[in-house]
């Protein structure tokens, strides 16, 4: 009956808290009996909306020694993949999709910078997939 409890005012903050997001963690501590003893919330940093003369966020990784950097993510349209330190004689693929799995775009033999137009793209999640040779990465890109 408690787990049911906890349940239902877990579904009833997260309806009333749209601000919540799966980004958040939660964990639960329990003793030896399998009784819950603590539950801790780490909520994920949240940010300001961007303000038209502030610069675009800009997020970047490695790929062993590739270096990628995707903006702006959030978009309203245009994303930009840039790959630096990409070997002369490698290329790189890039491949857009819905969140069901989709493909909406695909460019092959990347060696630089590349732009990606989801202005006609209904507002939504998307998974961007990067293949360098044998490496590969995926991102989430944000419609607005």
């Amino acid at each position: 009956m408690k787990l049911r409890k906890n349940i239902g005012i877990c579904l009833l903050l997260m309806s009333i808290c749209p601000a919540l997001h799966s980004q958040d963690k939660v964990t639960f501590q329990y003793d030896k009996a399998g009784n819950r003893i603590s539950r801790t919330i780490v909520l994920a940093p949240r940010t300001a909306p961007a303000k038209e003369d502030e610069k675009p966020a800009v997020y970047s990784d490695m790929l062993e020694d590739i270096k990628i950097k995707i903006y702006p993510n959030p978009t309203t349209g245009l994303v930009k993949v840039e790959m630096q330190n990409l070997p002369e004689d490698q290329s790189a693929n890039i491949w857009l999709y819905t969140m069901s799995g989709k493909l909406i775009s695909s460019f092959k033999d990347v060696s630089n910078v590349t732009g990606i137009n989801l202005s006609g793209q209904p507002a939504g999640v998307y998974v961007l997939k990067i293949v360098a040779g044998n490496r590969r990465t995926e991102w989430k890109i944000i419609k607005k």
